[in-house]
């Protein structure tokens, strides 16, 4: 809809412009929540240990991973779909849009669904539903892709399948690797945000880098995140030596 309107620079200039009034109605009306301030709470020795208890401690440490990896499933999909779908699949960019939408009510879907099941399941084990989701998603996804050239709206199904199961992990992950750090949780937060967008952001580039005009190297990248964070959870139920 914006680019009708002129050229695709408009799209960023329209993100400046939400992030500035996004950024003028919190400081107008979000009141500040911290009673006592910290003014050491931004000094490097809060934030080393911050780091320090991310990668000492073996449950924060794992579910930071959990986390990282999950995250690089979402950022190789954002990164990639445009080639996944409309280069590999054949869909227009009306098409494109409109499944690109589709999807990420499917994602909300997923966080509704999670909401609903941390009432009733343990959080782990609501994160290993999730991940054996995403895993068995992921596995479609690649059969659709070789056995179904061009079926655009066949991959829009199977992710929509995979989100609704990584709505199940994400959230509870952060959570989990949250706990028992309740005096730092700013400082376990902030070195939890870095680690994730650094995984997330190499492995969505790996995936561009491979691209070589089929979904292919896309959906592989996202069946490793599958595997990879399948392992740390396997690993955290191990007892510690």
């Amino acid at each position: 809809m914006i680019e009708r309107l002129g050229s695709w620079r408009l799209i960023f200039v329209f993100l400046v412009a939400y992030g500035m009034m996004l950024l003028v109605l919190v400081w107008r009306f979000l009141p500040e929540s911290i009673r006592d301030y910290q003014l050491d709470a931004l000094g490097p020795r809060r934030l080393l240990a911050g780091y320090v208890v991310l990668f000492a401690h073996r449950s924060t440490l794992s579910a930071t991973l959990i986390v990282a990896f999950a995250y690089a499933i979402l950022n190789v999909y954002l990164t990639n779909a445009p080639a996944i779908f409309m280069v590999a699949h054949g869909m227009d960019e009306q098409s494109f849009a409109i499944g690109f939408a589709v999807v990420a009510a499917f994602v909300a879907i997923g966080n509704l669904v999670n909401a609903r099941l941390c009432r009733l399941v343990a959080l782990r084990s609501v994160i290993r539903i999730g991940l054996c989701g995403t895993l068995a998603a992921a596995l479609l996804l690649l059969l659709i892709d070789r056995l179904a050239p061009g079926s655009g709206w066949a991959l829009v199904s199977g992710f929509c399948l995979l989100f609704v199961f990584y709505g199940l992990i994400l959230a509870n992950a952060t959570a989990l690797a949250m706990q028992g750090h309740a005096g730092m949780v700013g400082a376990i937060s902030s070195s939890l945000g870095v680690v994730q967008t650094a995984i997330a952001a190499l492995f969505g580039a790996l995936a561009a880098f491979l691209f070589d005009g089929t979904a292919r190297p896309a959906l592989f990248t996202i069946l490793g995140c599958a595997l990879l964070c399948l392992a740390i959870i396997r690993w955290i139920a191990r007892p510690a030596a």
